[in-house]
């Protein structure tokens, strides 16, 4: 050649061969053959087809397809010599094209499929799920052939180290196919529950799928522990400052019933009012210092402790930071949730006689005062769920800053604002296709039935497990006041809007 290479020509081909062979197929099967020889080496091979009907092809590495399995690279034989691994999760395969792990020597696969020795006949690689390659370079080839492997002291080892780990894959693998059917099914929820709003818009006379009532709002359990809002705060000498106790239970929930305070001032740089009360005010004394105020909260036998600082300086700067407390913080609908405001200079100190006006969307709920440091935000019992945005306003002579707290309005999960989802409950000797349970809010469909069968084999899944949420959906509105007649009437009304749909969404 005029460079460097090597040319092998095929020549005095039968006729019947010719048909066999191709430029296409001698080059998928060099890129399965000697995959590795080629990454290892860079090496390049073009096949020129000069038949009638041929062409050029030049050879490609295998790609392996799937989710790569990077924990799994290598095993360590007994007698400590290592085997490489590169295997990929293919949950595409099929039984037409099904997944193989190659058995490798030194780049050149020996074995097809590693299911093709008796010795690795189980789990995982009967599962048609893994693809890749086992490359142990200590392997002997069968003297007959080139491809195949002897069933040496090597091979042993081989079958040995892949024991080791075949269970930890088989876990993975079947916790990756659980994981992506209960993807598919949420996706398949969620076509379905927008492909039954639509086909819904104008049956107005039905009501869907309902669940078991929602559970009421947790009542608080005992108390548990105590915060002090705000922790700390420096105030101006003469002025004054309320702090807040908030006790709450081990789940966060305030505690209201049957609580008594008790708080206390060390060293006395100033005087406390309201020492019972949950809310206790400090009116610095005219000398600077620190100082730590302490809160005590009982509930019956159970007591709970808190401390907050408070600093008292001669005089404040210029009106810099506003800041709302809690800054992120949980409100149930129809529940109050205590907010203060601090408004502080450049190095923390609280500036007095700031004039304060809190804001929330009007939807969400209301404020006990809408002036004042510390105000009480009542959420409606309708409220829009989330996150929600309240404000304070200070103003002072000329100077205006805003400071925000984020609230999430929340509530125990209505499940019958959500579309059911559905289950698969195997009964190969049951007749029944699905049924609607309301204990659990979810529909039991029959994954043995023949009718599911069918429409998996034929790719029609999202069409049958619709039909029979519409069946569900017409007995839990007309089963008991209908006649058969007029359920059938009203299946074919449901299904006569509904498959549009699902036929316009599956085409777009």
């Amino acid at each position: 050649m005029a460079e460097a290479g090597t040319e092998v020509a095929i020549i005095g081909l039968l006729d019947t061969t010719k048909r066999l062979l191709s430029a296409q197929r001698l080059g998928d099967y060099l890129a399965r053959e000697i995959r590795d020889r080629l990454l290892g080496t860079g090496a390049e091979i073009e096949i020129e087809d000069k038949l009638p009907g041929g062409g050029k092809v030049h050879v490609e590495p295998m790609p392996f397809s799937g989710e790569h399995l990077s924990d799994f690279t290598e095993v360590v034989t007994k007698s400590g010599r290592v085997a490489n691994l590169e295997l990929y999760m293919n949950f595409a395969s099929t039984s037409s094209e099904p997944a193989q792990v190659g058995l490798y020597r030194k780049g050149t696969r020996l074995v097809p499929n590693l299911t093709d020795l008796d010795d690795l006949q189980r789990e995982p690689w009967t599962l048609n799920i893994l693809e890749g390659k086992v490359e142990y370079p200590f392997l002997s080839t069968s003297p007959a052939t080139r491809t195949g492997v002897a069933r040496d002291e090597h091979f042993a080892e081989l079958v040995s180290a892949l024991n080791s780990i075949e269970t930890i894959i088989t876990k993975q693998i079947k916790q990756r196919q659980k994981e992506l059917r209960e993807e598919q099914e949420s996706e398949l929820v969620d076509f379905l529950k927008d492909a039954f709003k639509k086909a819904f818009r104008d049956l107005t006379e039905y009501e869907f799928f309902k669940g078991p009532k929602p559970p009421t709002p947790p009542k608080p359990g005992p108390l548990s522990k105590v915060e002090i809002v705000p922790s700390s705060i420096a105030i101006v000498s003469g002025s004054r400052w309320q702090f807040t106790a908030e006790p709450t239970d081990e789940n966060d929930y305030n505690v209201r019933e049957d609580v008594t305070f008790l708080w206390g001032l060390s060293p006395q740089i100033g005087e406390l009012h309201g020492k019972e009360k949950k809310t206790c005010e400090v009116v610095a004394g005219k000398k600077p210092g620190k100082a730590t105020v302490s809160v005590e909260v009982r509930q019956g036998a159970r007591s709970a402790h808190s401390t907050a600082e408070v600093k008292v300086v001669e005089q404040s700067g210029e009106l810099s930071t506003v800041t709302v407390l809690p800054r992120v913080c949980m409100v149930w609908r129809g529940y109050s949730r205590n907010l203060t405001t601090t408004c502080t200079d450049d190095e923390g100190i609280h500036i007095p006689s700031v004039a304060v006006q809190w804001l929330c969307p009007p939807t969400h709920g209301t404020f006990s005062s809408i002036a004042g440091l510390k105000a009480t935000f009542q959420a409606k019992a309708d409220a829009p769920l989330g996150a929600m945005t309240v404000k304070a306003i200070a103003k002072i002579r000329n100077k205006q800053l805003e400071g925000s707290s984020t609230l999430y309005i929340t509530v125990p999960q209505k499940v019958g604002e959500k579309f059911p989802p559905y289950i698969l409950s195997p009964e190969p000797l049951s007749s029944w296709r699905s049924r609607w349970d309301p204990d659990s809010f979810q529909l039991k469909i029959n994954s043995e039935h023949p009718d599911h069968k069918r429409a998996k084999q034929e790719g029609a899944v999202k069409e049958y497990i619709a039909m029979l949420y519409a069946k569900e959906l017409v007995l839990i509105n007309f089963g008991k006041t209908s006649t058969p007649s007029d359920l059938l009437e009203r299946l074919v009304e449901v299904e006569s809007r509904l498959f549009p749909v699902i036929r316009r969404d599956l085409s777009g």
